[in-house]
């Protein structure tokens, strides 16, 4: 747990209600906006969000400590139309791992072989930009 500031807050009838903030996690780094696209077509990979009507991504992320057999959780702060932003531990090695259904695996820097992944470490702060991400269909 990381804490920024020691505060002692009275709630009184001179002050009723008090916003406090709390941070319970690790420090981040963020994962900055990103578009994939279909191999085939360029096209974004997206779909309609029922509750909205919006178009998001389809592009699930997730953030993996392979020697660890572990998942760590991807905090998502966007998934507007093909983008999508997010948060990433810092100092901690992971590889970032894009799913969609009907497409092949992709892992980072480019590649959908799961051994060629590489892994990161990120200081708070940092930012990783994946860019313009292609993801190939599965052959049926």
């Amino acid at each position: 747990m990381v804490i920024r500031e020691k505060r002692t807050i009275t709630v009184s009838h001179d002050v009723p209600d008090v916003q406090v903030t709390v941070n319970t996690g690790p420090e981040f780094a963020t994962l900055v906006p990103f578009s994939v696209v279909d191999a085939s077509t360029g096209k974004p990979i997206t779909e309609r969000n029922p509750s909205s009507g919006d178009w998001v991504s389809a592009v699930g992320v997730t953030l993996m400590r392979p020697e660890r057999g572990v998942l760590l959780n991807a905090p998502v702060l966007s998934t507007v139309a093909a983008s999508n932003e997010v948060l990433i531990p810092a100092r901690i090695p992971i590889t970032v791992k894009l799913t969609a259904q009907g497409y092949a695996d992709w892992y980072y820097p480019g590649t959908v072989d799961k051994l060629s992944a590489q892994q990161i470490t990120l200081e708070p702060g940092d930012v990783l930009n994946l860019g313009n991400v292609v993801m190939h269909r599965l052959k049926k």
